[in-house]
């Protein structure tokens, strides 16, 4: 089974000219990133901790996807 996580797609890159200048040419980056859940988990552990000034032993996630 694969692992659980997001998929970010249609991603706009912010590139300017500085940054063609500087490689030389337009990097090569992604259309389509694969984000794992450990991502999302740390980020709200983080988010709880600096918000209460408690760590988290645990909790559990429950992702809504909406169509726009």
């Amino acid at each position: 089974m694969k692992n659980s996580g997001i998929t970010v797609t249609d991603i706009e890159w912010d590139i300017d000219e500085p940054d063609i200048e500087e490689n030389h040419c337009k990097p090569k980056l992604p259309n389509e990133v694969e984000i794992p859940m450990s991502v999302i988990t740390d980020a709200i552990n983080d988010y709880l901790s600096d918000t209460y000034a408690y760590t988290i032993k645990g909790f559990t996630i429950f992702l809504s996807l909406k169509q726009r």
